[in-house]
């Protein structure tokens, strides 16, 4: 029993090292395009798993979230602009991204359909003023990032790679603390765990500025590697639907749903990109409707059931 008991909470660290392993690895034994393929992952990782703590844990379901990514793209830009270092401007594109939030907080007011509706309608207008603000963020015209990272070198991939790994340590860490625990109980039933005395609207508004200043700083990253960002690329709502689809697809609220969700996105994103780029949206929403239907805990979800049946009929 305690030999079973100590092997589940070494697995998900073992798992974790072999990943890392693999990461690592990967620039010495692929190519230049397996190495922009983990970058991507690792981007796509760190978003699912900063979307994760309001729409798995909290159970929000925000369809906002590339607001925030683009505000630290654009901060960034603007960082770079004034000559400011980038490591600094990463932290100031998070932040940025944290202010966005309380600007956003109202819309916790609402639930369900109303706030995801509300969230869309937050990103669209983000996105226009964005447009409108020419004379900071260049309008439709773009934004050349100073300096931006060389493609051919391996220190942002490696560098993307540890703000990834740091996104799902803190993930890891939240997810298994009190924080975490309370977040889980008002997503199931909000009233009562208000009656339990949770500080739900302080405890909404604490997640939604984590997963914001998460989703800033790979924005930062995403400036800085591109080069390039424009209100379109970087306030897309197509950002906010591969977060939400990593995490049902892997498993909201799960520490490894993020993961498993965007190693599949990946594989399955790259497959119709090479053979029929136009079909790649219906099979997003054809998996996401498969997996509500068949598999609505996810695949971790799934695999979690099927272990905790196996241990009972033992």
């Amino acid at each position: 029993m305690n030999s079973s008991h100590s092997n589940n909470k070494t697995l998900p660290f073992i798992v974790l090292a072999i990943l890392a392993l693999v990461v690592i690895a990967v620039p010495y034994v692929g190519n230049t395009y397996l190495v922009k393929i983990v970058i991507n992952l690792c981007i796509l990782i760190g978003l699912a798993a900063s979307w994760n703590l309001v729409g798995g844990l909290a159970g929000q379901l925000s369809f906002g979230h590339a607001a925030f990514f683009g505000m630290g793209a654009y901060v960034l830009a603007v960082a770079s602009d004034h000559q400011i270092p980038y490591p600094v401007a990463f932290l100031l594109g998070g932040f940025g991204a944290v202010v966005l939030s309380l600007i956003a907080y109202p819309t916790f007011r609402t639930s369900g359909t109303y706030f995801a509706i509300i969230t869309i309608a937050f990103l669209e207008s983000a996105k226009l003023i964005a447009v409108n603000m020419e004379g900071i963020t260049h309008g439709n015209s773009g934004y050349i990032i100073m300096d931006s990272f060389m493609s051919n070198d391996l220190f942002p991939y490696y560098l993307i790679a540890g703000i990834a790994a740091l996104i799902l340590l803190l993930s890891w860490v939240i997810i298994h603390s009190r924080f975490g625990l309370r977040l889980r109980a008002l997503s199931q039933d909000q009233d009562a765990a208000q009656d339990l005395g949770v500080p739900v609207q302080q405890y909404k508004m604490a997640s939604l500025a984590i997963s914001a200043f998460f989703c800033g700083v790979l924005g930062a990253y995403y400036a800085k590697y591109i080069g390039f960002i424009d209100p379109e690329s970087v306030f897309s709502i197509r950002w906010s639907f591969d977060m939400i689809m990593m995490s049902i697809i892997g498993g909201l609220g799960t520490f490894f749903g993020p993961i498993v969700g965007a190693i599949v996105l990946t594989l399955v994103s790259e497959f119709f990109r090479i053979t029929v780029p136009s079909l790649s949206l219906l099979v997003y929403g054809a998996i996401m409707m498969l997996m509500i239907v068949f598999w609505p805990s996810g695949i971790v979800g799934f695999f979690q059931r099927l272990s905790s049946g196996f241990k009972r009929g033992n």
